[in-house]
């Protein structure tokens, strides 16, 4: 029963999501989207649902932060580090002087140290 119910919520939020652009709705519906995909362990399709909110709400504040934890989960949850590194990339052009590219910018210098060392 309850996996119905989460079921419809997320066809309910796909829906939304394909029909409102990028309105508030959207944004709202996006939002419950990715906590309802990583309740159920659906990392990929999260972190896709992630990067298309990135696409859509770009140059909103929100929107870095929700990119970096895209790339966290490319690279914890599905042991993708060059999908992480390119949504880090990515945050880095595209919120230039911000906490969120601070972060990007550390995240990928560490990454990058980890690979060096070989740890």
């Amino acid at each position: 029963m309850a996996r119905s119910v989460l079921e419809e919520a997320e066809a309910d939020f796909r829906r939304t999501v394909a029909e409102q652009g990028a309105s508030p709705a959207a944004k709202q519906a996006f939002l419950y989207l990715f906590r309802t995909l990583a309740d159920r362990g659906e990392w990929d399709e999260a972190a896709a649902a992630m990067i298309e909110f990135g696409r859509r709400f770009r140059g909103r504040p929100e929107t870095g932060e929700v990119l970096l934890q895209a790339a966290y989960i490319a690279e914890h949850e599905l042991g993708d580090g060059a999908r992480a590194d390119s949504i880090l990339h990515v945050v880095q052009e595209d919120y230039p002087s911000t906490p969120h590219a601070e972060k990007a910018a550390d995240v990928l210098r560490d990454r990058r140290d980890t690979r060096r060392s070989g740890s």
